[in-house]
Order: structure tokens, then C-alpha cells, then sequence
């Protein structure tokens, strides 16, 4: 997930692995996880979500997971998929969690 900057500090931390490396067939398959807490820098401060309005500094944290597949010298294959849980800077009546599942393909020339 992709937040608009303005008024946020974004903490991450992250790591990536290939699990399948002794399987010649799976050897360019990476694992990734990331932890990400956002925060606002001034607590009455906006950050382009209106719904995250409330005057308090925790915007909400977020866990991706990632598994890129390297088919070729220049094709790969990602899935990843993100859960947001939204902190006390949103309304309480506006504060639910999102999922995201995304799927891409990406081809270097």
C-alpha cells in the first residue's frame, strides 16, 4: 500500500530470503515480509485522508508479503499482499482495516 506524504513518518523494517535455493527449478523464487508503522509528525495534522482526521500521532501499521519469481533474465512475476490496521488518527467510525492482493508482471528491455 502506498500512503500520500505529507505530516507522516514511515518506519520499516523488512526482510527478504530465498527459502528454495537448494531446488535448482525454485532457486529464483524470494520470500519477502515488512512491517511498516506510520505516524504523524503533528498530531492535528492532516495527511491526505480525510478519514484520518482525529487529532492523535498513530496513523496505523501495515504487514506485506511478497513472492517474486524470477522466470527469466528479464521477466518476473510478483504477488504480494498487504494488511492495513488503522490507528487512533482515524475516526472511529471510519477505523477498518484493508487488504490488498496484487498480482504483476514485469519485463526489463
Amino acid at each position: 500500500l502506498s500512503p500520500m506524504l505529507s505530516n507522516i513518518h514511515i518506519m520499516r523494517l523488512g526482510a527478504d530470503l530465498y527459502p528454495f535455493y537448494a531446488i535448482r527449478r525454485m532457486q529464483k523464487i524470494l520470500l519477502g515480509l515488512d512491517y511498516y508503522h506510520y505516524w504523524k509528525q503533528r498530531a492535528s495534522g492532516g495527511i491526505y485522508d480525510a478519514d484520518a482526521g482525529a487529532a492523535r500521532h498513530d496513523v496505523g501499521q501495515e504487514f506485506d508479503l511478497r513472492i517474486d519469481w524470477k522466470m527469466t533474465r528479464r521477466l518476473t512475476a510478483t504477488v504480494e499482499y498487504g494488511y492495513f490496521i488503522p490507528g487512533d488518527a482515524y475516526w472511529q467510525d471510519t477505523r477498518s482495516s484493508e487488504k490488498v492482493l496484487s498480482l504483476s508482471v514485469s519485463m526489463v528491455f
